[in-house]
């Protein structure tokens, strides 16, 4: 090993670099970009619904035309004057009714002579009515008859752009709504218009589509920051570029466009698109929220014991008072801006529509659900239940949606009845169980743009999926899924993003938790029941606002507290793979790069997440980089640093590189600039680096015998600050000796490798104290380590160590520890390992390990038959 002196050094100036066999390594990036790109948001495959309606639609389009023509051709006609002889049928018209009118003298368009012509025959002539004799069956009709070649091919491409990009988001069901009445909006306006013409084609549902599309994509832009300029470019590509080029071109070449149809269509996309009332966000894949939560509103505004919170799309703030009964309503302000008093009592739970009314829960004592309607400021009963409604929801339908907990039932009525008649059963038996067709205490519940319904089985410990019109439930979350996922604790409260990972009160834990593309995790909360700033205690309902931060009820504190997202949260970069209860390895390793390639004695590697393999060679000081299934290396970086032991890679790309043993830094390869900056000044190598999910670097001093970290947000590079560690060799809880691979969660906790001490510690955010989660001298018995110098997470948060002085690879799972790879003891076949020092997994769950002894790159291969499958994310 090398040190350096104790010396200061300042930020020098970025230098540039030299790089060897300039192979373009953009290409997976290009591609994956190019696909996003053709997608509204980045979901994992199995979360996309497949566009059936839309391509099945398109191919009736084609076919009915392709039968026009062919029969028009047979018959040696002109298209345009026989289309609506052979279609007159299915295309409709406003027949006048007057009797007065129907009977106008008018010309003739046959050709015999001496004919009285009447504007009702006349009209009959183009088209018939689908007034009378009722024949609704053409306000449909119509969107499958286009007028030539043109008009079907210019349709067509909007249709299956906009249709698809909606229809793998939000799925058939809602798709098929907004289109065809989007093209009943579409007739209905061009006859009012004027009733005397008749129009053809599908641009009316189109243009549905279309500003359903926009509304989408500018809700979108509000919630999703971090993409704003990429939704902006969607929309110039998909929007304003074709639609300048279709009105240019229609003005140029005299076509006729049915303006009136486009308005009707485009309307009811619009209404579509701004029916939601509640912020369902689209954060990044790892989004983070400050620890920290501000207390928004005390009891002395809402009460003791709230329950029931609301924000809408304009941020207003609705929270029930049980003490008072009254509904306190902010409006991003400090202070209450309207206080709405009821005679409704102790309610558990309100939902406010878009148009501003607010149903509130009134069953406890009287049996109903309450309405307050904004416009007349009144309050009307729309539902009588038999019990409180500890969830409220109203779905797009205009469906409301009541959990009654003590009588294990989810209750619905149709608000677009005129007549409130008895309510139905949306989901749950009446009878207490865990059947999948049963509910315990159901509490909070939300209802997606699919009417999937989501209910918190509070006394279950688990959250249940209730397909539309399925009354058997799928576990989606609690210790009982059928696949692992959380354990939860009287969950209260859901939320749904707009990639369809679930949002949680986990109350009996005192937390909210989510899912996301790496498993369930911990959100706010996270430090155990309490009442300081980073506690909840007894929380039981949140939601948010438009900018990701989350409002709770925290009502065992009494108060509602906010919780600030993380604007700057930095994206895994790395893998972390989600594995069932044994995932097994091919014993017999690949080598993919030996000492030509990686120098003497390798140790540094790193894999992102598009499958780039990253290896630092000391000999000659290069990085060294392969693209996702390369046999060959695509770039070498070459830089002035020496003898790097470990390096880091962020999702953009830079580079962190060990350069302490003798240049006493960290270095960043800029991958945009292609140079190095210094972003770290450290007394010694870093044989372990991390740059945590809130922009936090760390390093690793097994010399110094300490992990020291600083903030990449911080503009001056000041001194950095201790994470774990003394400074002083020993083996109490907050000492090290020689320490080495870390790894930091995406709660802050933080994983290291203390190898002299032959242990893993796990130091809990803000904590100086460790725990030994492995090792001899671990409370629990766990696994005997001979100077472990790697380490990784999985997202069920199992540890997989590298055990280097045991020529092995081990991890924890459900049943304890085992090895994995290297189990043959040390030596240098395939199935051995020599002093290996750090791995990394890809994104396939396959295991990359650097063979320090043996100085090569080993693969090792997950066995996808075996019983421990990687499982879908």
């Amino acid at each position: 090993m090398h040190t350096t002196d104790d010396t200061q050094l300042e930020l020098q100036e970025p230098f540039t670099v030299q790089v060897q066999s300039p192979v373009s390594t953009k290409k997976i990036t290009i591609c994956m970009r190019f696909r996003r790109f053709f997608t509204l948001d980045v979901l994992p495959n199995e979360k996309h619904y497949y566009p059936i309606f839309i391509i099945i639609l398109s191919i009736i389009h084609i076919s009915i035309h392709l039968t026009t023509y062919i029969n028009i051709e047979w018959k040696d006609q002109r298209f345009i004057y026989s289309l609506h002889d052979l279609w007159m049928y299915y295309i409709p018209c406003m027949r006048p009714t007057p009797y007065d009118i129907r009977m106008l003298v008018v010309n003739c368009t046959s050709s015999i002579q001496n004919v009285t012509c009447y504007y009702g025959d006349e009209l009959q002539h183009k088209c018939f009515s689908f007034l009378y004799p009722y024949q609704l069956w053409r306000m449909f009709t119509v969107n499958l008859i286009h007028a030539d070649w043109f008009h079907l091919l210019l349709n067509l491409l909007r249709q299956l752009l906009f249709g698809i990009l909606l229809e793998r988001k939000y799925g058939s069901f809602r798709i098929v709504i907004v289109y065809w009445l989007s093209n009943v909006g579409a007739i209905l306006c061009a006859m009012l218009e004027d009733s005397r013409k008749s129009g053809i084609g599908a641009s009316g549902a189109i243009y549905g589509l279309s500003l359903f599309f926009i509304i989408e994509r500018l809700n979108a832009m509000k919630t999703n920051i971090n993409h704003r300029f990429f939704i902006l470019m969607q929309l110039i590509l998909f929007v304003v570029f074709p639609m300048t080029i279709i009105i240019s071109s229609a003005a140029i070449l005299g076509i006729t466009v049915g303006h009136a149809a486009h308005f009707g269509g485009g309307l009811v996309g619009f209404l579509f698109g701004i029916a939601l009332s509640f912020n369902q966000l689209d954060f990044s894949s790892t989004p983070i929220w400050d620890s920290n939560g501000i207390t928004f509103a005390d009891r002395s505004i809402v009460g003791k014991d709230p329950r029931a919170i609301f924000v809408n799309t304009n941020n207003t703030i609705y929270v029930a008072n049980k003490e008072n009964n009254t509904i306190i309503m902010w409006d991003e302000s400090v202070n209450p801006i309207k206080i709405i008093r009821g005679n409704f009592t102790e309610p558990w739970s309100l939902f406010v529509t878009s148009n501003g009314d607010i149903y509130i829960d009134d069953g406890e004592k009287n049996g109903r659900v309450q309405k307050w309607v904004a416009e007349r400021n009144v309050f009307v009963t729309v539902m009588n239940v038999n019990s409180s409604c500890w969830g409220l929801f109203v779905d797009v339908n205009g469906t409301l949606y009541c959990s009654m907990p003590f009588h294990h039932q989810v209750v619905k009525r149709s608000l677009n009845d005129a007549v409130m008649t008895s309510n139905h059963v949306a989901v749950g038996t009446g009878i207490e169980g865990s059947a999948s067709n049963q509910l315990s205490g159901p509490s909070g519940i939300f209802v997606d743009v699919n009417l999937d319904l989501y209910v918190a089985d509070c006394w279950n410990d688990r959250v249940q999926l209730f397909r539309s019109g399925e009354s058997n439930g799928i576990i989606v979350a609690g210790s009982t899924s059928l696949n692992p996922t959380i354990k939860l604790d009287y969950p209260s409260g859901i939320i749904l993003d707009a990639d369809k990972y679930l949002f949680i009160v986990d109350a009996g834990n005192h937390r909210i938790v989510s899912s996301g593309l790496n498993g369930f995790r911990c959100l706010v909360g996270c430090d155990g029941v309490g009442s300081q700033s980073n506690q909840l205690n007894d929380p039981f309902s949140f939601c948010f606002d438009g900018s990701g931060n989350m409002f709770v009820a925290d009502s065992n504190n009494d108060r509602i507290q906010k919780i600030f997202m993380m604007k700057d949260s930095f994206a895994l970069s790395f893998n972390q793979p989600n594995f069932s209860s044994s995932p097994v390895w091919d014993s017999n390793g690949i080598t993919i790069a030996n000492r030509s390639i990686v120098g003497q004695w390798p140790r540094a590697i790193f894999v992102n997440r598009n499958n780039t393999i990253y290896v630092a060679n000391l000999e000659n000081n290069t990085i060294i980089m392969w693209d996702d299934e390369s046999v060959n290396p695509t770039k070498i970086i070459s830089g002035n640093f020496t003898l790097p032991v470990s390096l880091f890679v962020t999702s953009n790309g830079d580079i962190y590189i060990d350069d302490g043993g003798k240049n006493g830094r960290v270095q960043k390869w800029i991958a945009e600039r292609n140079v190095f900056v210094t972003v770290m000044n450290v007394n010694s190598s870093c044989w372990g680096l991390f740059v945590d999910v809130n922009g936090t670097l760390y390093c690793s001093m097994p010399l110094r015998h300490q992990v020291v970290k600083r903030s990449l947000k911080d503009s001056v590079m000041a001194s950095d600050h201790v994470a774990a560690g003394t400074g002083i060799w020993g083996s109490p809880w907050k000492q090290f000796n020689n320490p080495l691979g870390i790894f930091v969660d995406v709660n802050l906790d933080l994983y290291v490798a203390d190898c002299n001490n032959d242990r893993v510690q796990l130091f809990r955010s803000g904590e100086s104290n460790g725990i030994t989660v492995a090792g001899s001298t671990s409370l629990n018995p766990t696994i005997t380590l001979s100077c472990p110098s790697g380490i990784i997470l999985d997202v069920e948060k199992y540890l997989f160590i590298v055990d280097g002085g045991n020529n092995r690879i081990v991890s924890s799972d459900l049943n304890g520890f085992r090895c994995l790879v290297g189990c043959d003891g040390v030596g240098s076949q395939s199935n051995q390992l020599h002093n290996p020092f750090s791995f990394s997994f890809d994104h396939s769950g396959n295991i990359f390990v650097t063979d320090y002894r043996n100085s090569r790159i080993q693969k090792f291969l997950l066995m996808k038959d075996s019983f421990g499958k990687l499982k879908k994310s």
